[in-house]
């Protein structure tokens, strides 16, 4: 071709064209794309009209802006490992609003491998409570969000120990990775509400208080292996 002399490496050349893609993908969240490259698959986006799904499949499951740090995704979160009595975490979130009730993002605490809280993230920056009064010494907390991102994102800007302490490991490195995709039975959607549509039962409405993602068979099939749970799931449900 009479432009080939002008072409970049292969590598340049792929790389400029992932960005055509990236930026046609965020342009376009109601298209479906699928992007190879080198005959693997380098990008889908679902195409359900939604811009953070988009934004999701571009960028990852999590993404920075404006020094905050965004997760959305069931079971995603962040851990560190620290020497001291407790710390605490800046939080806040983005709401979905289905109807007339505006759904609330949860999270699940773990401090050493045990579940020690769940925690509603408000909307506005609030300091949240990790860890207190533990015993000095060496630490691990976990923060995953139980609920579903199709109805609410979390952003962490700040995690502060408490006086004396020190971070000794911000993340753990797992030897393992499981890589989960699917819908409402991986968000855990109604996991905790029991005897659901039981003819002639009072049965109560869904919401994010009653979905738990860590409790899914995924979750448990990672947890049971020692892997990283990575979960790229949203609920078929729409409120």
């Amino acid at each position: 071709p009479a432009r080939m002399k002008f072409l970049k490496k292969d590598v340049s050349e792929a790389n400029a064209v992932a960005d055509v893609v990236d930026k046609i993908s965020l342009s376009h969240p109601e298209v479906s794309i699928r992007f190879i490259r080198e005959g693997k698959q380098a990008l889908i986006t679902p195409g359900d009209g939604k811009l953070m799904s988009a934004i999701y499949s571009v960028f990852g499951r999590t993404f920075a802006e404006n020094g905050v740090r965004y997760f959305s995704w069931s079971n995603s979160g962040f851990q560190f490992s620290f020497y001291g009595t407790g710390a605490t975490a800046t939080l806040k979130s983005t709401q979905h609003t289905a109807g007339s009730a505006t759904e609330t993002a949860y999270v699940k605490i773990y401090v050493d491998g045990a579940f020690y809280k769940d925690v509603a993230v408000p909307e506005t920056e609030t300091a949240v409570t990790l860890a207190s009064g533990l015993t000095n010494g060496q630490h691990t907390i976990k923060v995953v969000k139980r609920t579903s991102g199709y109805y609410s994102i979390v952003g962490l800007s700040k995690v502060q120990l408490d006086a004396g302490s020190e971070i000794r490991q911000t993340q753990k490195h797992y030897e393992r990775n499981m890589l989960f995709i699917g819908d409402d039975l991986m968000t855990g959607y109604g996991s905790m509400v029991m005897k659901a549509n039981v003819t002639g039962k009072t049965v109560p409405k869904y919401s994010t208080a009653t979905e738990d993602s860590t409790i899914t068979y995924t979750a448990l099939t990672a947890d049971y292996f020692g892997a990283e749970n990575m979960t790229i799931a949203l609920s078929g449900s729409k409120g």
